[in-house]
């Protein structure tokens, strides 16, 4: 890992991102927002809303780009700190289970400023608001990288059944579902 490579990195998520994405939030300013203020138009432009409330948000799908570009300016820090340090691919994974699990007691997520309670949040993954959403976003990445650095994993056709079989584990375990051989229930 090089400083051009990391650069390129930096490049190729700016021009991948950033054009459209400033081109949107330009005509939601122009055509569709309802009294826009210059503080709303710099925190979308900077892609940073999800330091904010919801209420600076111009359109409800910035809050996914604006986490997702945060991930991206930390990512080769936290990948320097992996490689360097030697950190396990099984570790990463449980980290980021570990805030996923967290999640389960994160605040509220539209006031982030509600101080942390107990109460579990049934829709903890549907968080896409505020420094929470953040965390979700990090997670996932944890998760991703980990799996990526696992040296025994393998991914081979014949076990795409397998595969499959455990993506819709986790759909339906998200939902609530709990599926048996010959039943379907709502839990």
């Amino acid at each position: 890992m090089s400083f051009d490579g990391v650069q390129k990195f930096y490049k190729k998520r700016i021009n991948r991102i950033y054009p459209v994405y400033f081109f949107s939030v330009i005509f939601t300013i122009l055509f569709i927002a309802k009294n826009p203020s210059l503080p709303v138009f710099l925190i979308n432009a900077l892609l940073v809303q999800c330091f904010f409330h919801h209420n600076y948000l111009l359109n409800i799908v910035y809050w996914s780009l604006s986490t997702e570009w945060i991930c991206y300016l930390i990512f080769p820090f936290i990948l320097w700190v992996i490689i360097r340090y030697k950190i396990n691919g099984w570790f990463l994974i449980i980290f980021g289970l570990g805030l996923r699990a967290i999640l389960h007691y994160a605040t509220y997520p539209y006031f982030d400023y509600v101080p942390f309670n107990i109460d579990r949040s049934s829709n903890y993954l549907d968080i896409s608001f505020g420094k929470i959403s953040l965390v979700r976003t990090v997670s996932s990445y944890f998760l991703g990288i980990g799996i990526a650095f696992l040296p025994e994993l393998k991914v081979k056709k014949s076990n795409f059944f397998l595969y499959g079989v455990v993506v819709l584990f986790f759909y339906y375990s998200i939902r609530k579902k709990v599926y048996s051989l010959f039943l379907c229930y709502q839990q």
